[in-house]
């Protein structure tokens, strides 16, 4: 069984972060994600939400500063969003490669699959190959969260 300082489950962008904060310290780290790492903050809305937020108030500063109506068509908008997305993705996608490949590193272990407590230091991995458990000093639970519907 392989064993690890911290086991982080989730690689969203809380999961990722303490992961990265974890390396920082020395820490031996595995992340556990079920799907594609960045969650949320990639591929759920809250990076697109982010970049129109922040266009938008350029944009305003633009238009006030030039006292001149601006235009600019969503097709536009939507291209400035794509850009922010796919730089993070390459960001992201790029820093895990980094990690993996410093054979002299051996800190950060990236794991495809769902991650499920067993005890207080072991977790099982369920990925494509199968099941394997690891051991961890130390486990954050990162997996995110949905809004609750309510029934009325």
């Amino acid at each position: 069984m392989e064993k690890f300082d911290l086991c982080v489950i989730g690689g969203g962008p809380a999961g990722y972060a303490a992961a990265m904060r974890a390396i920082d310290y020395g820490k031996k780290v595995v992340l556990i994600e079920k799907s594609k790492l960045g969650g949320a903050g990639i591929y759920d809305g809250v990076l697109s939400s982010k970049t129109m937020w922040e266009f938008s108030k350029k944009f305003a500063i633009v238009d006030e500063l030039t006292n001149q109506d601006v235009e600019i068509t969503y097709k536009e908008v939507q291209k400035v969003v794509d850009r922010a997305i796919f730089e993070r993705k390459q960001q992201l996608f790029v820093h895990i490669k980094l990690l993996e490949k410093e054979a002299e590193n051996k800190l950060f272990y990236h794991k495809r699959g769902y991650g499920k407590l067993i005890s207080k230091n072991e977790i099982e991995i369920d990925g494509k190959n199968g099941k394997e458990v690891v051991w961890a000093d130390n486990i954050i639970l990162a997996t995110g969260s949905t809004p609750r519907k309510l029934p009325h």
